[in-house]
């Protein structure tokens, strides 16, 4: 459940349109333009965490490691969904 409500509040602080960028999903050029956008957003998550592991240290305050797994435990079930056309606005 803390996964959903993570991810519902920062759908809605990001927009209803950001996962799709404006695009249309059902176009493949559109689909693929969106599976590269999750899949940067999941590189700086993985760059975010392993700054920590390394670091030891959180910049941003209620943002650690707990909240970085559970942020790139999102984006790849929303990769699911996008590759599947079962992500909607």
């Amino acid at each position: 459940m803390e996964m959903y409500e993570m991810f519902a509040c920062k759908h809605m602080d990001y927009g209803l349109n950001n996962i799709a960028l404006g695009g249309d999903l059902t176009n493949s050029e559109d689909k693929k333009f969106s599976l590269t956008g999750l899949a940067i957003r999941l590189t700086d998550k993985i760059s975010r965490l392993k700054n920590l592991l390394i670091n030891g240290k959180n910049y941003v305050k209620g943002e650690g490691m707990e909240d970085t797994f559970i942020d790139i435990a999102n984006y790849g079930i929303i990769g699911l969904l996008v590759g599947r056309d079962k992500w909607k606005k």
